[in-house]
């Protein structure tokens, strides 16, 4: 499947890179990327400096008992 195909995907790029973001705390790396795509939308529309906090800790939990091996 051709990630053209996902309505909306190329609002993705609108998205800095980062260290970790939404989509991968949520569902992990191997999540469908039409799910990859809704989390990141997500985050684009409610951008707060609580959140990005929220997401700092998380991935600080996330590598301290280990990212799942999926």
């Amino acid at each position: 499947a051709s990630f053209t195909s996902i309505p909306d995907y190329r609002h993705r790029h609108l998205l800095r890179p980062g260290l970790t973001g939404l989509a991968q705390l949520v569902g992990g790396y191997s999540s469908a990327p039409a799910d990859k795509l809704r989390c990141d939308l997500l985050y684009l529309s409610s951008r707060f400096l609580r959140l990005d906090l929220r997401l700092i800790g998380a991935t600080a939990m996330e590598l301290l008992r280990g990212f799942p091996d999926d």
